[in-house]
């Protein structure tokens, strides 16, 4: 990772935590990279960021620039209302950014985070990683587990876990609670179709039923 660090700084590209209101520019500047990064692929949502103007208001960005002061990589801090957490949304870079950009990123927002006193930086979750990974797992929740490990025609869940593994020491576990008539294969296969879109459930779409809790993913934090 350190050789990929230095790689980015002798080219010349440069860290900048950029503080809200925005410009509609550099609001544009950020677009053009999210959608660059998208290619003909759709936004995800549910439980992973996407590209939001409003929502990006909320809080800082941290970006990199390349030697002509282009935005080529950007991360979107997410609104945590604590002093002693930093967290992180969402996560894109062109197709102009050399490798190790988004190490040389984080390497600088963790240190950013450090200098303003934070205690604990939060990378977001790893949706799905840990369902029947245990030992003690219910055939279903195996079965579950094999759905995640061969799901990447819906999203790289695998790849996201082992890219942030590289920062990570702390993984805190989260749950899904599903139906007692229902499965966790069924739940994760729902699942990864509502993470496909970006559908809101309307409060008269969210249906109250009697439910069992089964651990499902983790998220992780990284202490500055």
């Amino acid at each position: 990772m350190r050789a990929a660090i230095n790689k980015v700084e002798r080219e010349e590209f440069v860290f900048e935590m950029i503080q809200p209101p925005f410009t509609a520019e550099l609001m544009a500047e950020l677009k053009a990279v999210s959608d660059n990064w998208l290619g003909n692929r759709k936004e995800k949502g549910f439980s992973l960021g996407f590209f939001d103007a409003s929502y990006i208001e909320a809080a800082p960005v941290a970006v990199v620039k390349n030697e002509n002061g282009r935005i080529v990589a950007f991360a979107t801090m997410m609104p945590s209302h604590t002093t002693t957490l930093s967290s992180i949304d969402l996560m894109r870079h062109s197709e102009e950014a050399p490798s190790g950009i988004m190490d040389f990123l984080f390497v600088n927002l963790y240190q950013w985070s450090q200098a303003n006193g934070y205690q604990e930086f939060n990378l977001g979750m790893s949706p799905l990683s840990n369902v029947g990974a245990s030992r003690y797992a219910f055939v279903s929740e195996r079965i579950a587990g094999f759905i995640y490990r061969f799901s990447q025609d819906f999203y790289g869940f695998q790849g996201l876990r082992n890219y942030k593994n590289k920062f990570v020491y702390d993984w805190r576990p989260r749950y899904i609670a599903f139906r007692k008539s229902s499965s966790i294969a069924f739940t994760m296969i729902q699942l990864m179709l509502l993470i496909s879109k970006r559908r809101l459930l309307a409060p008269q779409d969210i249906q109250y039923d009697d439910v069992t809790v089964s651990e499902d993913s983790s998220e992780v934090s990284d202490r500055s």
